[in-house]
This record gives C-alpha cells, sequence and structure tokens, in this order.
C-alpha cells in the first residue's frame, strides 16, 4: 500500500492520498458542471 501511495505521489504531484481524492472530486465536477452547461444552451436565447 505505501509503494502505490509513493507512485501515485509522484505521477499526479500530490502529498498525500486525500490530495488525491480532492483533485479527482474537482475534476468531476467540473465535467458535470460543464455537461450541464452545454444541457441548458439549448435554452438560452
Amino acid at each position: 500500500m505505501r509503494a502505490q501511495i509513493r507512485d501515485w505521489k509522484d505521477e499526479f504531484d500530490i502529498e498525500s492520498p486525500n490530495q488525491l481524492r480532492g483533485t479527482l472530486a474537482n475534476e468531476t465536477l467540473d465535467a458535470f458542471r460543464e455537461a450541464a452547461e452545454d444541457d441548458t444552451s439549448d435554452y438560452l436565447v
């Protein structure tokens, strides 16, 4: 497990697993927001 965490730190330039979770969560929210904007832009005049 520690080796995997070290690999993640190097690969994603993070300090902790929680930071990786937060980064992934932010990216997911951004993708959802973009999709929602695309969906609603059809209704804007």
